[in-house]
């Protein structure tokens, strides 16, 4: 995997001009700050206002430690082959970071944001993003589907992530629905994709079993 992408290096700058901005503004900041939010979308928990340092450096720590994952997975040669859709899930999850801290900074400098019709929707684009890309990802031990039965068959990896792609996609656009719907709907949506998210789990071990019979 390159060291020096583009996409990564714009987005690590965009996140130093995000801790900037948080500087400047941070005399603005009341003294307590929203750091928790309920299912509802209202504030559960305040904290100082020094944790908005916190929330800005979030994504550049993330950035670090996500380079230094492949330096020290034991299979990470498969980050070469992989490499792009690494960079792409990188790139999402940082944006989402940044734009929580700003939805977050938003609030409680006194603006209106619903985090309910924000969040969730963001999230579910993050999802269909790795959907996408995650029939691209080869075995290694940090990124993916990692369950026994993957770990030990290279084409119970492949198969379960091809449907973990799919399961991914629709997860996300059960949650970008979630931030439009009636909150009466919102649980069922919620349910329905967490439901998604662990069916490649039951699929790889259905895969194992299957093939485990075959052989016996």
């Amino acid at each position: 995997m390159k060291t020096k992408n583009p996409m990564i290096i714009s987005i690590a700058i965009i996140t130093i001009i995000s801790f900037i901005a948080t500087v400047c503004l941070y005399n603005q900041l009341p003294a307590q700050i929203p750091i928790h939010f309920n299912s509802a979308g209202e504030i559960d928990n305040y904290g100082p206002r020094s944790f908005a340092f916190f929330t800005a450096i979030l994504p550049l720590l993330m950035l670090a430690f996500l380079k230094v994952v492949p330096k020290i997975d034991p299979k990470g040669d498969a980050y070469l082959k992989h490499g792009k859709a690494y960079n792409i899930f990188i790139l999402f999850i940082l944006l989402l970071l940044i734009i929580i801290h700003w939805v977050t900074m938003g609030i409680a400098l006194g603006l209106t944001l619903s985090v309910n019709k924000i969040v969730p929707p963001l999230t579910g684009i993050l999802f269909i993003v790795i959907g996408n890309y995650m029939p691209q990802i080869k075995q290694n031990y940090t990124l993916g589907i990692k369950v026994p039965w993957t770990y030990n068959d290279e084409a119970n990896w492949r198969a379960t992530h091809r449907v973990g792609g799919y399961c991914f996609v629709f997860a996300g656009i059960c949650f970008i629905i979630t931030g439009f719907v009636p909150t009466q709907f919102v649980t069922i949506m919620t349910i329905i994709s967490f439901v998604l998210l662990f069916f490649p789990i039951l699929y790889s071990y259905l895969f194992f079993r299957k093939n485990k019979s075959k052989k016996n």
